[in-house]
């Protein structure tokens, strides 16, 4: 745990080395007003540090196989003595001969000459000579020790065990407790600490720490209601260490000699040798929490000397704690997230056991407001640029931090998207106008929360005062005296001031539509759209430049008020468009509202179309045909949504006036009982269906008529060409023929001869051929026939199914 702290320390130890400029403070201890940070950020390097210790394991498989025959130890015992003994040694003998002549000299210094040497001459002989103990020297030891050593693999495993456990253990303090995140919301704050040990207190401060103790305190609601207490999740640095070598040795080595009896030289010697080398961590800084009066929680960060310093190095710490803090009501939410009050003071610290007095050395007390910021994406005015293409430029102007998106239905934009730009007070991206009217724009802070993105957001400001100097029954006179920076009425003046964003707007009227159609086409309806209460619109925005949020009319999905589907009209009250018949008969809901913004009562308004206004079908024909050639005409007119349908009053007139002209004068002769117009209509609508209509057509109107027009409330009259009449084919004449006796041939005249299909006499068929221009057929009779004189009746059968008869008169020739 110490060694993955110290890495998150260092860290954050790094960003904050550079100094500030301080105050003389008597105590050396200096901590700069608060600074409150963006707790998502903080939370999403939680988050990847946890992320990357899931993927630490502290079980490996080769090294428990390895301590299967690893010697876990091993005993070489050693003892060496050296032990000396001599007797006595041989005798002496010595010769004395006369001394060599010398120049000696008086008192005075004049030399003297001595003329000749005098002494005895002769041999002495001596005793041994004198004996002088020696020590002699233990032998050595030529034991060796096994080079290698490890655990057993059952303790291996222990130790890799408790490996992983550290590891679940730190990754679920990574992952936070549910205390401190149901119901509650959190805050980190950082603290920049500049030490500066003063040399009036050098004698005091030697072998001292300083200490710096932090109390959290709620603010009161707006109704005066206090607050659970603040709840501390991490202290950062929690701890930060020096790994020291730390070497002892122990050497002692005995030895003596002695001669007895003046003739015996005896001597020993005994050594031992020990020495040991360890690792320890001496502690730079350390975070503890601490128990604090109820209503408040408290913590301290030590400061202390290493490396065997007698006093603490002068320079600049950044610490943070990470603490929750309950979630209130927005409106019952101050100016201030919470209250600060720091102690800062030195303590002893004993070098050899590391023990610290209770005594506090110069304490001294500051007072801070942490101030509420909201970290959620604030847009404060949004300009729509059209694109083309259905496509817009949205540019929202706010408070923005880094890391933040733009959601739009369940897309995600973000600075690797196209046109996706974002700084501290600006945002632009470009999207699809049908995707922000369907799905809404959203602004996501990087902690996953998200905001409406929309214009016209009121801040309201709130001031955040610095509370009095809290009681604390264990400090001493000195603790009492509270900073007199903080407490001077210049300050107290200049009161921190926040900015919360709840929208603090008047509530508008009800923004309201009426809709009015009438169509324009076969395929497309005029719709007419009255505003009420609309909200504000800088104009159109289809010519390429700027609009704030315009006004847009959404059917069926499809945005209109853009340029690739512009209003006809458009004023301050009203807009017209063109909308697709197709598309009003498959929605029937018209929605007006600002581009961005979702569905709100002031700036959105929604009509439906009513049952007459609605065309739930088409309005079509698709053709006509006579199904029955009598007086009047019946016509059959097929289509789609004909129920309902009238004849225009066109199609109504009186026939032409049927008496007959005068010879004379060519006009109508004066007109006789009951020669006068027709009052009855050409046409009449016998029965109708959604899909066709009988309708009648008198014949004597079939020369003037040649269309009519079916028309349906809210659609344009559709015109119906009258099918042509086919006239009763014209029937054979001159069926009558004389021919002489024995003739062969019969020739019948007339007109329209081809509509014979088929020549009888008695039944039996006669074979006939037609001329060219189809106005003389020549039958081929047998002889019988126009044998004998008389008048035969033969049956000539017709294309339209009728019969007639020819009369054949056989005549003699005459001369």
């Amino acid at each position: 745990m110490s060694r993955l702290t110290n890495r998150i320390s260092i860290a954050f130890f790094l960003t904050g080395t550079l100094g500030f400029a301080q105050d003389p403070i008597p105590n050396g201890i200096w901590v700069a007003p608060p600074k409150v940070y963006d707790d998502a950020y903080l939370q999403t390097s939680l988050n990847a540090l946890k992320a990357s210790l899931g993927n630490l394991t502290g079980l490996d498989q080769t090294t428990l196989t390895n301590s299967l025959s690893a010697i876990q130890g091993a005993t070489a015992n050693s003892s060496g003595i050296a032990i000396q003994a001599g007797g006595p040694g041989t005798s002496q003998t010595t010769t004395f001969a006369p001394p060599a002549a010398s120049t000696l000299t008086d008192s005075n210094g004049n030399a003297l000459t001595n003329p000749s040497a005098s002494g005895a001459y002769g041999t002495t002989v001596t005793g041994p000579a004198s004996v002088t103990p020696t020590i002699p020297t233990a032998p050595a030891s030529t034991l060796t020790l096994p080079s290698t050593f490890g655990s057993s693999a059952v303790s291996a495993l222990n130790k890799e065990m408790q490996l992983s456990y550290q590891i679940l253990n730190t990754q679920l303090l990574l992952d936070g407790s549910l205390n401190d995140t149901i119901g509650k919301h959190r805050a980190t704050v950082g603290f920049t600490i500049a030490i500066d040990p003063p040399e009036s207190l050098r004698k005091s401060l030697k072998n001292a720490i300083a200490q710096v103790d932090v109390t959290l305190e709620n603010p009161r609601l707006a109704s005066g209601m206090p607050l659970d207490p603040p709840s501390i999740i991490t202290l950062l640095p929690r701890e930060n260490t020096y790994d020291v070598l730390g070497m002892v040795q122990h050497s002692l080595s005995i030895g003596g000699g002695a001669v007895l009896a003046g003739m015996v030289n005896l001597g020993a010697s005994w050594g031992f040798n020990k020495q040991k080398a360890y690792l320890y961590q001496q502690q730079s800084t350390l975070a503890m929490e601490r128990r604090d009066d109820p209503g408040r929680a408290g913590f301290v960060w030590q400061f202390r000397p290493t490396l065997d310093r007698e006093y603490l190095d002068s320079g600049t710490r950044q610490t943070f704690v990470q603490f929750s803090l309950p979630d209130i009501d927005p409106t019952q939410r101050t100016g201030c997230v919470a209250f600060v009050t720091v102690r800062t003071y030195w303590r002893t610290m004993n070098p050899k056991t590391g023990l610290i007095s209770g005594d506090r050395i110069e304490p001294r007390i500051q007072t801070f407001p942490l101030q509420y910021f909201e970290t959620l994406p604030i847009s404060k005015t949004v300009r729509v640029t059209d694109i083309g293409g259905g496509n817009v430029s949205v540019l929202a102007t706010g408070h923005f931090l880094p890391g933040m998106t733009v959601r739009i239905g369940s897309q995600i934009v973000s600075p690797a998207s196209t046109g996706f730009q974002l700084t501290s007070n600006s945002i632009e991206f470009v999207a699809a106008a049908a995707d922000l009217v369907s799905g809404g724009a959203y602004l996501v802070g990087r902690d996953g929360h998200e905001r409406l993105l929309q214009d016209d957001l009121e801040e309201e400001t709130r001031a955040c005062q610095i509370p009095p100097a809290p009681r604390y029954a264990s400090d001493d006179k000195a603790a009492a005296v509270v900073n007199a920076a903080w407490t001077s009425p210049t300050l107290t003046r200049a009161s921190h001031t926040v900015n919360t964003v709840e929208p603090t707007a008047a509530t508008p009227a009800k923004f309201a539509i009426t809709l009015d159609l009438h169509p324009f086409s076969d395929s497309q309806t005029r719709v007419k759209i009255t505003l009420a209460n609309p909200p504000h619109d800088s104009g159109d925005t289809t010519g390429g430049s700027p609009g704030i949020n315009p006004l847009v009319t959404v059917i069926g999905g499809q945005v209109f008020g853009l340029r690739n589907a512009p209003y006809l009209t458009k004023s301050a009250d009203q807009l017209e468009l063109l909308v697709s018949t197709d598309l009003l008969r498959a929605s029937n809901k018209v929605v007006v509202q600002r581009l961005l913004g979702g569905a709100q009562p002031s700036t959105s308004a929604s009509g439906d179309l009513t049952l007459d206004q609605w065309p739930r079908t088409n309005f079509t024909v698709s053709g006509a045909s006579i199904v029955a050639n009598s007086d009047p005409l019946i016509i059959l007119v097929s289509g789609a949504g004909l129920d309902g349908a009238k004849l225009l009053d066109l199609a109504l007139g009186p026939p032409p006036d049927k008496c007959p002209p005068s010879p004379a004068s060519g006009k109508p002769a004066a007109a006789p009982s009951g020669c006068v117009a027709d009052p009855k209509p050409c046409f009449d609508i016998k029965d109708k269906q959604p899909t066709y209509l009988l309708v009648t057509l008198r014949q004597a109107c079939l020369s003037q008529s040649k269309q009519f027009f079916v028309t349906k409330s809210n659609f344009l009259p559709l015109a119906v060409t009258v099918p042509s009449v086919k006239a009763d084919p014209p029937k054979p004449v001159n069926l009558s023929a004389t021919v002489p006796l024995g003739s062969k041939a019969v020739p019948i005249t007339g007109a329209a001869l081809d509509q014979i299909t088929a020549v009888f006499i008695d039944k039996r068929p006669l074979s006939y051929v037609l001329s060219l221009d189809k106005n003389t057929a020549v039958l081929s009779v047998p002889p019988d026939l126009t044998a004998v004189e008389g008048i035969r009746s033969l049956d000539i059968l017709l294309a339209d199914g009728t019969k007639q008869q020819f009369l054949l008169t056989v005549k003699k020739r005459s001369n």
